[in-house]
């Protein structure tokens, strides 16, 4: 077998939001699906933002070896920005009756108050089944 056939794709992956508790798959009125498009952790956006987070940490830990002031880590929030990054659109995401423009900022609302949608976008990130169809 050629493991070029195994190479992740570049194209996001559509992630058809469900019912946390009863797993039915959200729908607007007129059928259509309501969903996040995702990229995922073999792809450039997640491999920058990993990139940009060692930098950063090793910029604090060299601070805090020279006695400087420097930041807590929070490991959370990190892993909000790193999915944030990955998140390439949206499709029908309506809050408080608002139909949401695409941003970075509205994702970082939706999925800080959302954390099952977090969770769920984390771990489909990560399924390279998603992303590898060879």
């Amino acid at each position: 077998m050629d493991l070029s056939n195994l190479a992740p794709v570049k194209e996001p992956f559509f992630v058809h939001l469900k019912h946390p508790v009863k797993s039915d798959e959200f729908l607007m009125h007129e059928g259509e699906a309501i969903g996040i498009y995702i990229v995922g952790t073999d792809s450039d956006e997640y491999a920058a933002r990993e990139r940009w987070l060692l930098d950063r940490r090793a910029k604090i830990a060299e601070a805090r070896a020279m006695n400087k002031q420097a930041p807590v880590v929070d490991l959370q929030a990190e892993g909000l920005e790193t999915i944030i990054a990955c998140v390439k659109g949206w499709k029908n995401i309506i809050l408080d009756g608002v139909n949401l423009e695409f941003t970075p900022d509205n994702v970082r609302a939706v999925l800080t108050r959302f954390r099952w949608i977090r969770d769920v976008l984390d771990r489909e990130m990560a399924n390279r089944a998603n992303f590898i169809k060879g």
